[in-house]
């Protein structure tokens, strides 16, 4: 087995996923269909790179289920992908610089240690996408998850989870708006698929355990008393509650003036 990179891109250099809502439904298809080897990846405006670690024919059918299952979700039509195996060391190394700083490449208007598009919250566990396991280990054995950090312009520390107090004094409403990308739910919370309960149910937990009341939470969620305390009762990973706290810790770091 080796490493291989997948490109997408659409038709025209349109914007492939122009909403937050369908950049996150495509990473449950990313984590679906390929979430057993994918390595690295990224979503920008108007193309995707997928780096998966697997046989040569598991990558064709892989490349093909991939690009069948976007091209529905994708706002313009999608061209031809492209394969190209991963055939050095140094090369892997340089994936993984290329496809971190993608985000900040192409201008897109959040920071690359926050694009939902980037698999960097995944490294570093600030999502959970359920069946999606990054197999950086195998294709890239002395990865460096503090060099990672670096090329995002953080420090190794910026991901230790943030504190109860601290995120308390963020309020309910960066609580619930980390919960969603956590899950990569819709933003909005409209709907009762599965992200957007985990991610109600997150908020609460975390919320909750910050010393947010429950009113607070209940207004931002659009929910009862009743329902919040419903939320509450679901049982969670909690790996989640972490990469909630990690998310947040991130957005803070990313937030600070130089030189903090």
């Amino acid at each position: 087995m080796q490493p291989w990179h997948i490109r997408l891109s659409s038709d025209g250099r349109h914007p492939m996923f122009p909403t937050e809502a369908r950049r996150r439904a495509a990473l449950h298809t990313l984590a679906r269909i390929a979430g057993g080897e994918l390595v690295l990846f990224c979503l920008v405006d108007d193309h995707a790179h997928i780096v998966l670690f697997c046989e040569r024919a598991l990558t064709t059918v892989r490349a093909r289920g991939l690009s069948r299952t976007l091209r529905r979700l994708a706002a313009v039509p999608l061209e031809r992908s492209f394969t190209k195996p991963v055939d050095s060391r140094h090369h892997m190394q340089w994936l993984v610089r290329y496809l971190l700083e993608q985000p900040a490449r192409h201008r897109l208007a959040e920071h690359h240690a926050l694009w939902t598009g980037s698999c960097f919250a995944d490294l570093v566990g600030a999502r959970a996408l359920p069946g999606l396991t990054l197999r950086i280990a195998s294709a890239l054995p002395r990865f460096s998850l503090p060099e990672a950090c670096r090329i995002v312009g953080l420090r190794k520390e910026d991901r230790r989870p943030l504190p109860p107090a601290e995120v308390r004094q963020l309020g309910a409403s960066r609580v619930v708006a980390a919960a969603t990308f956590v899950l990569a739910a819709d933003p909005d919370l409209s709907d009762q698929a599965a992200p957007a309960v985990a991610a109600r149910a997150l908020a609460a937990r975390v919320g909750r355990a910050a010393g947010i009341t429950r009113r607070e939470l209940g207004w931002v969620l659009r929910r009862s008393d009743r329902q919040m305390a419903r939320a509450e009762a679901i049982p969670l990973d909690p790996a989640l509650e972490r990469a909630l706290r990690v998310r947040l810790a991130i957005e803070e770091a990313v937030g600070r003036p130089r030189g903090a």
